[in-house]
C-alpha cells in the first residue's frame, strides 16, 4: 500500500514514502511553501496506482516536501499522477488507525446482514405473539360482550373457562338444574296463587341463573296457562346474583294471578 496527502493551501497532492513521515509533525509544501499537518488528509491507496519509479519514462516526479525540523535532509516525495487516481474513491485514514484493506475486500458482506435479518424476524415473531396473547386475554375478560354478539361461542367458552379465569363468565348447562318442593296455594278468590319452589344446581361448577317457564296444570294435567319468569322477576338483587354456586339451593316464592283454577304447576329452567 502507498500513502498520499493533500496540501490544504494549494491543493497539491504528494506521495509519502511511509506513514512515519506524516507522524513526525507538520510538513512544508514545496509548491506553495506553506506548513500543514500531513495526517489531516492522509489517504491509503493501492500501490498499483503508481508507476515504477525506476523507469525513465515514468510520469512520476520527485519533489522535496520539507519538514519543519530540517530543510536540508527532507525526504523526497512524489507527485501523484492525476489521470489514474480518483482521490474521492479512496477512504480517509483516521490518524492513529490503519485500515486492514487486504482482508476487508474478501469479506462476504451478505453474511454480515444475516444477524440483522434474524433479529428482525425474531422481533416480528415476538410482536405477533404478544398481540395474540393480548387478544386472547381480551376475549376472556370481555366474554359477556362477545357472547352477546356471538352466542354460538358459548360451548367454546364453557370448555376454555373451565380451566382459564373468565371474568363474569358462568356455564349454561341447563340440564344441571333440578326443581323440587313445588307447592301451589290459592290466596284469595281474586285468582291470586302463591307458588313455592326450590331450584338446585347439581353441577360441580357455577351456573348462570336461568329463566323459569311456569306451566299451570288442571286436574287432567292439561296446561291451562304458561308464564315466564326472568331472574329479575324472582331475585331480590339481580345485579348481585349472577350465578348459582355448585350444589346450591335457591328457594323461590312468587305470587301469580290467574283466571284459571290450576291444581299444580311445573317449572322448566331454560336459557334464552
Amino acid at each position: 500500500m502507498a500513502f498520499v496527502t493533500r496540501c490544504p493551501h494549494c491543493g497539491a497532492i504528494w506521495r509519502l514514502p511511509d506513514i512515519a513521515i506524516a507522524r513526525t509533525g507538520n510538513v512544508k509544501c514545496s509548491a506553495c511553501l506553506h506548513d500543514f499537518d500531513a495526517m489531516q488528509d492522509l489517504l491509503e491507496m493501492p500501490a498499483g496506482f503508481f508507476p515504477d519509479e525506476k523507469r525513465e519514462d515514468s510520469p512520476v516526479k520527485q519533489v522535496p516536501l520539507q519538514t519543519q525540523e530540517s530543510d536540508t535532509n527532507s525526504p523526497l516525495l512524489h507527485v501523484v499522477p492525476e489521470a489514474p487516481v480518483n482521490i474521492g474513491s479512496v477512504p480517509h485514514i483516521v490518524p492513529g488507525q490503519m485500515k486492514e484493506s487486504a482482508t476487508s475486500s474478501s469479506v462476504d458482506t451478505s453474511r454480515l446482514l444475516e444477524p440483522k435479518k434474524q433479529s428482525r424476524h425474531l422481533g416480528s415473531f415476538i410482536a405477533g405473539l404478544l398481540l395474540l396473547i393480548i387478544a386472547a386475554i381480551s376475549l376472556l375478560i370481555f366474554n359477556q360482550q362477545v357472547l352477546s354478539v356471538a352466542p354460538q361461542l358459548q360451548p367454546i367458552y364453557s370448555k376454555v373457562c373451565a380451566y382459564a379465569p373468565c371474568t363474569g363468565f358462568y356455564e349454561r348447562q341447563i340440564d344441571s338444574f333440578v326443581v323440587s318442593k313445588t307447592q301451589l296455594n290459592k290466596i284469595d278468590s281474586a285468582g291470586n296463587h302463591l307458588l313455592d319452589m326450590t331450584v338446585i344446581n347439581g353441577s360441580p361448577r357455577a351456573q348462570a341463573v336461568p329463566h323459569l317457564l311456569i306451566e299451570l296444570l288442571d286436574a287432567k294435567d292439561t296446561v291451562v296457562m304458561k308464564h315466564t319468569l326472568t331472574p329479575a322477576d324472582y331475585l331480590e338483587n339481580v345485579d348481585a346474583v349472577k350465578s348459582l354456586p355448585p350444589n346450591q339451593n335457591l328457594p323461590i316464592r312468587i305470587t301469580l294471578k290467574t283466571n284459571v283454577e290450576p291444581v299444580r304447576f311445573v317449572v322448566k329452567p331454560f336459557y334464552p
